[in-house]
């Protein structure tokens, strides 16, 4: 009797990886990291993909600078076309998503693409609190910039 034996593979999310490449990047735009990504052997008509988008925290603003506060948005895309033939080494999903066939290779943030919503909903939560964090650290500064010249107004020195 020959006995059969199953193997389960799952692959996780490093948030501590994805957390220090947010800390170690200049920027949202400059985050590069491994993380699973769909793979796209697997996708369907009707599957969903999940990827990022960096956006500009004040609405106002059409163009990001490099000054801008910026965030991260998650969308998702329901696949409604696949095709192998648009660029080598991908295949693109209702003729705009270029996912790569290979996976392993350090990919920006808006290039990573997911398959499973709660992995994509993490990746932003850790992306948001290394902004915010980034962002607290610039608000302390400045705050002692503040507190230095307003001493120096309340004691008149010049």
């Amino acid at each position: 009797m020959k006995e059969e034996k199953n193997l389960e593979i799952n692959v996780s999310l490093n948030i501590e990886a994805v957390h220090s490449a947010a800390m170690n990047a200049s920027d949202l735009r400059n985050v590069a990291f491994e993380v699973p990504c769909v793979n796209p052997r697997e996708l369907t008509i009707d599957s969903k993909v999940y990827g990022f988008r960096i956006v500009p925290v004040d609405d106002q603003v059409k163009q990001l600078g490099d000054d801008d506060a910026r965030c991260i948005a998650v969308q998702s895309t329901v696949v409604d076309s696949l095709d192998k033939n648009q660029r080598e080494g991908y295949i693109t999903v209702n003729g705009r998503i270029d996912v790569p066939m290979t996976h392993g290779k350090m990919v920006q943030l808006e290039e990573v693409f997911l398959a499973n919503e709660e992995d994509a909903y993490a990746i932003a939560e850790v992306l948001t609190e290394v902004e915010l964090q980034k962002a607290m650290d610039i608000v302390a500064k400045k705050q002692k910039v503040v507190d230095f010249l307003k001493e120096q107004l309340d004691n008149k020195r010049w």
